[in-house]
């Protein structure tokens, strides 16, 4: 595959991974009579059996067996597989508390730290559009915070914890699944003990129905299958570019919550409006920068053509 259908490929991936990202608030809203430990568990359990079967079909056990001993990689997936807890257990925590706006506004710093992240540990550059772009996003950011007289801690904990879980991904360059496999497998063990020994939750699971048992289970390829594209493009665009994507998804959790009953303030709105101001400067960003790596790219004789071009 070339280049550039590679990127085609990483950019569709992370689309329709924040698109399913940005919808599953309905789905954990189903699941608001148990509590947010006992789901993130669940969520473990069936994402490491759902990944570690498709590990198994696709012929990728050696391959898995190998990256368990690879020192090298484990030493990135293993933080990245903690950091990824945090970010769900506090997701879930907001989705079944109603703070489903505490956490779009997570999602949409979330550019902001991913792209310093991306600046400070893979020495990746702004242009000077992508720098007003930061600049719009940490304005919303500050409002919020003097507004509210402080950051709400479901909104940093998830934009920290997800902008570090892509930090680590990036560091370890592992494929989607085999990633998504061994990051839970390696919180198997917590995930089963907090089931085993928590006081309660064996009375908690007989009352359930049948409906709230499938949809714990389907939290396997519901926490899989985005994950894994979210890897495929991690993997194959850079980190400024992937964090400004993700405003994809805070905006569906947005529109979830305002459909779930919950209504944003006036600095709610206000911090909105300047992250999507900033985003709008970021696309400008991206297309200068494309334009000139064309012009970089191309011959003397195909530059008349590219100057007459939309770009």
């Amino acid at each position: 595959m070339d280049t550039k259908k590679e990127s085609t490929v990483a950019v569709i991936s992370v689309l329709l991974c924040n698109i399913i990202w940005g919808l599953l608030p309905f789905y954990w809203n189903r699941l608001s009579h148990v509590d947010a430990i006992t789901i993130l568990s669940f969520r473990i359990i069936c994402g490491a059996v759902f990944s570690v079967f498709t590990v198994i079909i696709t012929g990728l056990l050696p391959d898995f067996c190998a990256l368990a001993k690879d020192r090298a990689r484990m030493k990135w997936l293993i933080p990245a597989a903690l950091a990824v807890t945090v970010n769900w257990g506090t997701y879930i925590y907001a989705m079944v508390s109603e703070n489903v706006m505490q956490a779009s506004l997570g999602y949409y710093l979330e550019p902001l730290v991913i792209a310093a992240f991306g600046m400070l540990f893979f020495h990746e550059r702004c242009n000077r559009w992508e720098w007003i772009a930061l600049a719009f996003a940490a304005a919303g950011a500050l409002y919020s915070t003097v507004m509210y007289g402080k950051l709400p801690a479901i909104t940093l904990v998830l934009a920290l914890s997800f902008s570090a879980y892509g930090a680590f991904k990036r560091g370890a360059g592992v494929s989607g699944i085999l990633s998504i496999a061994m990051e839970t497998t390696v919180l198997l063990p917590l995930a089963i003990g907090y089931l085993l020994l928590k006081p309660g939750v064996g009375a908690q699971m007989a009352v359930w129905d049948g409906l709230t048992w499938f949809l714990l289970a389907m939290a396997g390829p519901v926490t899989a299958i985005p994950l894994m594209l979210y890897t495929k493009g991690v993997n194959g665009l850079s980190l400024i570019t992937m964090g400004f994507m993700q405003i994809v998804s805070p905006t569906l959790i947005l529109l979830s919550g305002l459909m779930l009953g919950e209504r944003p303030t006036t600095t709610d709105v206000v911090t909105f409006l300047a992250i999507w101001v900033g985003f709008a400067w970021f696309l400008y960003g991206q297309k200068r920068r494309h334009r000139v790596q064309l012009i970089a790219s191309c011959e003397p004789e195909d530059l008349n053509t590219l100057h007459g071009s939309d770009f």
